[in-house]
């Protein structure tokens, strides 16, 4: 049986109007993705790219409709608040 810390957590991410309003585009720790992360126990050094979360060492592949949503917002598109759940390594 794997340990509790070895195995992967789900996770429940909500992006916020706020973590929209206050994002950054092009960015990989001030995109509003990146802001709801930093919420969670564990993610404040996590970073985002176009396809994926970064940190402690490992990745976690986002979801096609959180990339869709980040290209949406990086190109200055319309965005709403949603959640998504994601599987993370750490």
């Amino acid at each position: 049986m794997t340990p509790a810390k070895d195995r992967p957590r789900r996770l429940t991410i909500r992006v916020l109007a706020r973590d929209i309003g206050l994002g950054v585009p092009d960015s990989e720790v001030g995109c509003p993705i990146a802001r709801a992360l930093h919420r969670h126990a564990g993610f404040g050094d996590a970073w985002v790219t176009a396809c994926s979360i970064e940190g402690a060492g490992s990745s976690a592949e986002l979801p096609l409709d959180v990339q869709d949503f980040i290209e949406d917002f990086d190109r200055g598109g319309a965005v709403q608040p949603f959640s998504f759940e994601i599987e993370v390594p750490w």
